[in-house]
């Protein structure tokens, strides 16, 4: 019984190891390929992924924000009287 438990810890560390070794190279590989991707952008110029706003765009957005809190605030202010179920 000893012996199984023995192997059982040591089959078990090994794929603790072979599982360790096998994040560290996918996580080493994800970030060399992120850092190629920036280099790339960096050479071209501006970041393609960045937009200029509309002033009109954002200011619906920001009108669509307060619309939604003047809503929130709506329907804190009239709580409804609940009875409770359990009298």
């Amino acid at each position: 019984m000893r012996s199984f438990a023995e192997a059982y810890w040591r089959t078990l560390l090994i794929a603790g190891a072979i599982i360790s070794i096998v994040v560290l190279v996918y996580a080493w590989e994800q970030f060399s390929i992120i850092q190629k991707e920036r280099s790339t952008e960096g050479v071209s110029g501006a970041s393609t992924a960045q937009k200029n706003i509309d002033r009109d765009q954002l200011q619906a957005t920001l009108d669509e924000f307060t619309a939604r809190a003047a809503r929130f605030k709506a329907l804190g202010a009239s709580k409804e009287a609940i009875s409770d179920p359990s009298r």
